[in-house]
């Protein structure tokens, strides 16, 4: 579960009303074992020369929700044309996780609010333009969308983590394109480090590009230190 929440890695009121938006509905298996539900609501077409907005709900279903019950909403909206915040609400194990982090151009990242399940600290940023998970996904999107490649490099900070984020393209065919993240644990303290199944080695994300005109992923593939799981997109509507 600690691999599918770094997709977020990756709840206040939203800036829009879901049912304005377009929703991305993603089923995740582990083999033949459903494990989580994640919804990705858009509200309106990706730019290239536009601030975009995008929130979530991501939550664990089947016999998974008995061992880590997790129920999670979150995104990014924008206050200004170089501000945003990046937030998350909801229960992990019954216990609440409420983060505030305002994203500023040419500033570190600002904790406004922090409240995690594991009642720990956030640590601090390590350098100015660093973004949040939300915009380093929608920065591989946007990419894919008008230039059809997966070249994109990030500086992330969610609060807990700081990481270094590059993608690449390691597939294509006459249908698809397979764009992998390959995100850097290495600036994990020890203590962090402890606390994740990888340790320090460094994580995969894979997103399947559909040729169609689609503009979210149609597949997620995530490795983990027990084998791969799958998220299939299963619905898209407004």
């Amino acid at each position: 579960m600690n691999n599918l929440k770094l997709l977020i890695l990756l709840l206040s009121i939203p800036p829009f009303s879901y049912s304005e938006s377009m929703i991305h509905s993603y089923e995740f298996s582990w083999g033949f074992i459903p494990v989580a539900n994640l919804k990705l609501y858009q509200k309106e077409e990706i730019h290239l020369n536009k601030w975009n907005y995008l929130t979530f709900d991501l939550n664990t279903i089947g016999p998974l929700k008995v061992i880590k019950n997790y129920d999670v909403s979150g995104g990014i909206r924008w206050i200004d044309n170089f501000s945003h915040e990046y937030f998350i609400n909801g229960y992990d194990g019954g216990v609440l996780e409420d983060k505030l982090i305002l994203i500023t151009e040419n500033k570190r990242p600002k904790i406004l609010r922090f409240i995690d399940d594991k009642s720990s600290k956030p640590i601090e940023s390590m350098s100015k333009n660093q973004i949040d998970p939300i915009s380093s996904f929608l920065k591989l999107v946007v990419n894919y969308k008008y230039y059809k490649n997966c070249e994109s490099n990030s500086f992330v900070y969610d609060g807990k983590r700081n990481l270094k984020i590059v993608s690449s393209k390691t597939k294509e065919t006459a249908s698809i394109i397979e764009c992998q993240m390959n995100i850097d644990m290495s600036l994990l303290k020890d203590a962090q480090s402890k606390k994740w199944p990888f340790g320090k080695k460094n994580r995969y994300i894979s997103f399947q590009f559909g040729l169609t005109g689609e503009e979210y992923p149609i597949k997620i593939k995530i490795d983990g230190p027990f084998g791969r799981i799958i998220g299939k997109k299963v619905l898209v509507k407004r």
